[in-house]
């Protein structure tokens, strides 16, 4: 699926994604992506949680995000900060904001590449 959404500014924003959850912690001007919660049995080193600086300066967090059957891909502002991270789901649910002050959230399905889906 495809999903943007706009967390209101100075706003902690979290959401559960196929298998990781994405966060952004105004204290620390940082966004993240940690993939601790979903299939990782298969190798210790592929449980991480990844992130990047990210000073809003007053502005709202403008979020576009590509989630697909094995990645999430993450454009933070406008594109300024991007996140890209292989997951492995336990099993398929849609999103579910755990946290934040939202101004904006629209999410729709992609179509398959593979033929025959």
């Amino acid at each position: 699926y495809e999903l943007t959404a706009t967390v209101a500014t100075g706003h902690e924003f979290r959401i559960a994604l196929a298998g990781a959850e994405l966060g952004y912690d105004p204290a620390k001007s940082e966004i993240w992506v940690d993939r601790t919660k979903g299939n990782v049995d298969f190798s210790p080193k592929f449980p991480v949680r990844t992130a990047a600086p990210l000073r809003l300066d007053g502005r709202p967090l403008k979020l576009h995000l590509f989630v697909d059957r094995s990645s999430i891909e993450v454009f933070a502002d406008n594109g300024r900060v991007t996140l890209t991270n292989l997951v492995y789901p336990k099993e398929s649910k849609p999103p579910a904001v755990l946290a934040g002050a939202l101004d904006n959230l629209e999410a729709w399905p992609l179509a398959s590449i593979w033929p025959g889906n």
